[in-house]
């Protein structure tokens, strides 16, 4: 049985979850959103940071085109053969 304190590490390690992880030279970490939002990619933030990853993609039906995280590429469902491609 976990321990009360272990739980919450735990809880707080899985805070910052991505969806996918494509492992090539560098992870590339992807979320998948019904609608694209600032306030639902932290993840992909926390995640970017920490490990430097050059790209970050969010696959999403509804792209924004005034987001506030440029660096963050919001791609289509049909569009995910690019992140492998390199498009």
């Amino acid at each position: 049985m976990f321990k009360f304190d272990i739980l919450v590490i735990i809880c707080i390690l899985v805070q910052y979850e991505v969806d996918f992880i494509i492992a090539d030279a560098a992870p590339i970490p992807i979320e998948a959103k019904l609608q694209y939002q600032d306030k639902y990619i932290k993840n992909l933030r926390y995640f970017k940071e920490k490990y430097a990853t050059q790209q970050a993609y969010c696959v999403t039906y509804t792209k924004n085109q005034n987001q506030k995280y440029p660096a963050i590429t919001q791609l289509y469902p049909w569009e995910i053969g690019k992140i492998v491609s390199g498009e």
